[in-house]
């Protein structure tokens, strides 16, 4: 019987090998991901010169994304095989990771978005609500809110009017409902809108301390239109849930 005893070595996966893996699995869900937005908009049948030309520079921002990172692996791999890796060195490789993994979920999200402005589900004529939230602000009780509106490509042509939005809730002193301008310090009564595809809105409003609110209303009117107008109200904690 041999009398010497055993050892077991351990070794564990380097932080890096992981983080390179985590890497690879994102790149794969995202190409997954990628085929299954195609394969829907190929079945729906929209199609335009603009959402075409946008698709396409998204799909050359990714190539460059995965292309950094299979560089930025083949780095970590040749920096891992040295025996004494410079510390600086191999942080910085680990956020240009973290950087490019950023990119390409940014990526993503533009993807999932113009799919939405592509083959929009909802089929209602005219301008239409995309999104609505508020988001903490930078002062004391305000408030940034971020407003996107949509037209499908089918009726792609230029629209023009405003948008405003007030917020019901409660004060000591009963039910109050507050408009954009007594929200924004009479900065701003609306929002004027003029786009083909799509507008994006942000701004920062402001409630008063001891304000309650339950309830938010976005109020659409086209220039020159009556029947375009839309109104819609959504519950505070759908459009504020960290809030």
């Amino acid at each position: 019987m041999n009398s010497r005893g055993s050892h077991r070595v351990i070794r564990r996966q380097p932080p890096l090998r992981r983080g390179l893996f985590a890497a690879f699995v994102t790149l794969f869900v995202l190409w997954a991901l990628w085929m299954v937005f195609d394969l829907g908009r190929k079945a729906a049948g929209h199609d335009s010169e603009e959402s075409n030309r946008r698709i396409t520079l998204l799909e050359l921002q990714l190539n460059q994304s995965r292309e950094e990172n299979r560089q930025l692996r083949e780095r970590a791999a040749f920096l891992e095989q040295g025996k004494n890796i410079d510390r600086q060195a191999h942080a910085q490789v680990e956020k240009a990771l973290a950087e490019a993994q950023s990119e390409v979920a940014e990526i993503k999200q533009q993807l999932n978005f113009y799919q939405s402005i592509v083959s929009p589900e909802d089929a209602a004529e005219g301008v239409q609500i995309q999104s609505f939230a508020l988001e903490p602000g930078a002062g004391a009780n305000t408030l940034r809110f971020k407003l996107i509106l949509i037209q499908g490509p089918a009726r792609a042509k230029r629209v023009q009017g405003s948008v405003t939005f007030s917020i019901d809730g409660e004060t000591e002193g009963g039910d109050t409902a507050l408009g954009l301008s007594e929200l924004t310090g009479e900065k701003l009564s609306r929002l004027s809108y003029d786009f083909k595809y799509y507008q994006n809105f942000q701004g920062e409003i402001a409630l008063p301390a001891d304000f309650k609110p339950e309830s938010v209303i976005v109020k659409i009117m086209p220039k020159g239109k009556v029947r375009g107008a839309l109104e819609k109200t959504y519950e505070w904690r759908s459009v504020a849930p960290s809030l």
